[in-house]
């Protein structure tokens, strides 16, 4: 993994690689390129290194299981003198959660093809082909919204969405987020 190059193009790789859930076959790749990253952690002086990719590198060491006790160095270049992320950082966060929606959209649509194949192994005979249909669209469903919430939804957001479940009209559409009426 080393030939990638630079580290946030690696962990850009890890991300990607994990997220297409290939990441057991590259378990001692991943674990040899983010070894190398936390122990170099201090010295990397990446051109790339905004927001993201210090938060991306910040979910991947914690996530691989390294100890990263001061969190506020990864990202006090971020933060004004109050402690406050700078107003500046405002209109990049936005715009990387509509980049990050448009992969969530990509991602269920990958999802769709994954759960019908998930049903065709269970039910595979010719006369199942209706039920396959059935339990591959509510799997899909099911993980797309999982996802969605994991991922995205606030706590106040998830409430007003289980709330709009719960009543099951489309009067609660208006007041949940756009991302999240695509779902309901």
């Amino acid at each position: 993994m080393a030939a990638i190059g630079k580290p946030s193009q690696q962990l850009h790789f890890i991300d990607s690689v994990q997220r297409l859930g290939l990441a057991y076959h590259f378990e001692k790749e991943i674990e040899e390129a983010l070894g190398n990253i936390y122990d170099n952690y201090h010295h990397i002086d990446d051109e790339y290194d905004d927001i993201y990719h210090s938060s991306l590198r910040f979910r991947l060491l914690r996530q691989q299981g390294y100890n990263l006790i001061n969190s506020s160095d990864i990202f006090g270049k971020f933060k004004d003198q109050n402690g406050s992320f700078k107003e500046c950082l405002i209109n990049d966060v936005e715009g990387w959660r509509v980049v990050e929606r448009f992969r969530f959209l990509l991602q269920a649509a990958l999802r769709v093809v994954e759960t019908y194949l998930w049903i065709a192994v269970a039910c595979f005979e010719p006369q199942y082909s209706y039920a396959r249909i059935i339990q591959a669209k509510l799997l899909a469903i099911t993980t797309v919204i999982d996802d969605m919430c994991d991922a995205y939804g606030t706590p106040a957001e998830l409430e007003l969405f289980t709330e709009a479940i719960e009543r099951w009209d489309n009067g609660g559409i208006d007041r949940l987020p756009e991302y999240m009426r695509l779902c309901y």
